[in-house]
């Protein structure tokens, strides 16, 4: 089953809020994170009154797992490890950091190019509260 999820940052104690696309209270057993609300539920009814959701942080989630196993969301920052070919077979790796996008069709990029290429992922921060870690490319 996909489940559609999304999260925001709570405007009064900075702290992530998640929510799947359901109106009920309870969520069904395969979401583990317990700090989940169902879009249409009083909670999340009761959130938009008083206006703490900032949707300016609003991102999706890109149904992807890194390799420690972290949801991967639109607007995370990840640090992968590309291989090159260069002259007579030889390899060359570069370490990178990239911010995660979701697509028109659905699909996950990083840094413009295709999520499915880039091999092991580690989430690392996201674009808003790590905005600098996307200045520290390492290449080697």
């Amino acid at each position: 089953m996909i489940i559609i999820k999304f999260r925001a940052l709570d405007k009064d104690t900075k702290e992530w809020l998640y929510f799947v696309i359901d109106n009920v209270y309870k969520l069904p057993d395969d979401i583990e994170n317990d700090n989940t609300i169902g879009i249409g539920s009083p909670i999340y009814q009761h959130l938009i009154k008083e206006e703490r959701i900032d949707f300016d942080s609003w991102t999706q989630y890109t149904g992807l797992l890194d390799k420690n196993g972290v949801e991967i969301y639109e607007g995370d920052i990840v640090s992968y490890t590309i291989v090159k070919r260069i002259l007579f077979n030889k390899k060359h790796k570069e370490s990178r950091t990239g911010k995660v996008s979701i697509t028109h069709n659905g699909g996950a990029r990083i840094s413009g190019r295709a999520i499915r290429r880039h091999g092991k992922i580690e989430v690392i921060g996201n674009v808003m509260e790590n905005k600098d870690l996307l200045n520290n490319d390492t290449k080697g």
